[in-house]
């Protein structure tokens, strides 16, 4: 018993507690990090789906333009969205206002 309290009193142990408990500080905050990462790449990813957008980069002009075919399938049928449009027009004009 004499021996164990002897090695809590010493200098290295109580320094030993202090990385530990620094280390635990670190891991939780990388945790964190990572949870708010995962949820703002998850909602990245699920809009993406919803408003796609193709961005043509390296050319004199700006190009955006839907991510999506020319939806043949629902032509004519009044179901189509116009979503993915916008949100390339949108950015086309957000690209205007910063390039200029």
């Amino acid at each position: 018993m004499a021996k164990v309290l002897e090695l809590a009193n010493h200098d290295a142990y109580r320094r030993f507690i202090g990385v530990v408990a620094e280390g635990r500080k670190v891991i939780n905050n990388l945790q964190r990090v990572a949870t708010l990462f995962l949820t703002k790449t998850t909602w990245a990813v699920l809009l993406a789906f919803a408003t796609g957008i193709n961005w043509t980069l390296g050319l004199p002009f700006i190009r955006t333009s839907p991510d999506h075919g020319t939806a043949c399938d629902i032509a004519g049928k009044g179901v189509a969205d116009a979503d993915s449009m916008l949100a390339a027009l949108r950015l086309a004009k957000q690209l205007a206002r910063t390039r200029a």
